[in-house]
């Protein structure tokens, strides 16, 4: 009987240590329950942060996009505006080298028709002398 005794008491305490033990389990669920609930939150507030970022880089990308094309518009733009200035630089080279040639010429014009003013105002000079000089002889 007393080992009967005994033997209940160890039953007892293993049963007791059982229940403390399926007790302390149960309390371990819970937490992990709690902490897997908590972890579900979080997740499903990364995913939406996630989408949200998804949606702000699609959108960052298709900025991106339209400024590379209007940043090519504008080169093109640009080479053209290159293009239309070296063209009117050349337009005024030209037209600055073909006054120049003008000019050289209305001058050498010039000087000549001055050398021949000069050469004829001597004539008229040596005309005038020479018919004085008859008058004179005349007289």
């Amino acid at each position: 009987e007393k080992q009967k005794a005994e033997s209940e008491k160890v039953t007892e305490q293993q049963r007791s240590a059982l229940i403390q033990l399926t007790m302390e389990t149960n309390q371990s669920l819970e937490v992990i329950e709690m902490e897997k609930n908590a972890l579900s939150k979080e997740k499903e507030e990364l995913d939406r942060k996630c989408d949200g970022l998804s949606s702000e880089n699609g959108s960052l990308q298709n900025s991106l996009r339209v400024n590379d094309i209007k940043l090519e518009q504008l080169k093109t733009k640009n080479q053209s505006l290159m293009a239309e200035l070296e063209e009117t630089r050349a337009i005024q080279s030209r037209d600055a080298h073909q006054w120049l040639e003008q000019k050289n010429s209305l001058t050498g014009k010039l000087d000549v028709i001055a050398e021949e003013k000069i050469a004829l105002e001597r004539e008229i000079e040596k005309q005038k002398a020479e018919s004085e000089k008859r008058m004179e002889q005349e007289r």
